[in-house]
């Protein structure tokens, strides 16, 4: 096993998952374009394959203090339910309109990149997987805040990762 959760190789930040947590910005942001490309690495078993449902996740507007998971908004990267919003750490319920075949349609499988783009303006989020608009939110309590990615035990890479404040 690793002795590391976090490390830069390939030209990807590379996430073997344990422990469970986050890394996060230096800068606040309030409005702004985030792209990226996530993929997961597939299982060893292949028998295991079908039901494989990795995680991960966009956490967005984190609030301090810092706990394993703080008051946030987060863009799912659970493979499953890649682009969905939601609320984590105490944050109030966001409402959201999600759309599940878009979803379907636009996810490449386990061990391919997926492009993500996450959108936040007005405390709106709005989150798009390989160019389709997969959900979108109304705002929430948390508007401005850092921003992380997640640990949540399956070794994930990440790259292509910018930024626009607006």
């Amino acid at each position: 096993p690793p002795q590391t959760t976090w490390l830069s190789a390939h030209e990807a930040i590379v996430c073997f998952g344990k422990p469970k947590g986050y890394l996060y910005s230096k800068d606040r942001f309030t409005d702004f374009t985030l792209r990226l490309e996530l993929r997961f690495a597939p299982p060893a078993d292949e028998t295991v394959a079908k039901a494989f449902n990795p995680n991960t996740g966009i956490m967005l507007h984190i609030a301090e203090p810092h706990k394993q998971w703080p008051k946030s908004l987060e863009v799912q990267g659970r493979f499953a339910d890649l682009a969905t919003i939601k609320e984590n750490g105490g944050a109030a319920k966001v409402t959201t309109v999600d759309d599940s075949a878009a979803r379907e349609s636009a996810r490449k499988p386990v061990g391919k990149w997926n492009a993500i783009e996450v959108v936040s303006k007005a405390g709106s989020i709005a989150a798009f997987l390989n160019g389709t608009k997969i959900c979108e939110s109304q705002p929430s309590d948390v508007t401005s805040g850092l921003i992380g990615l997640q640990s949540e035990d399956f070794e994930v890479h990440f790259r292509r990762l910018r930024i626009r404040p607006e």
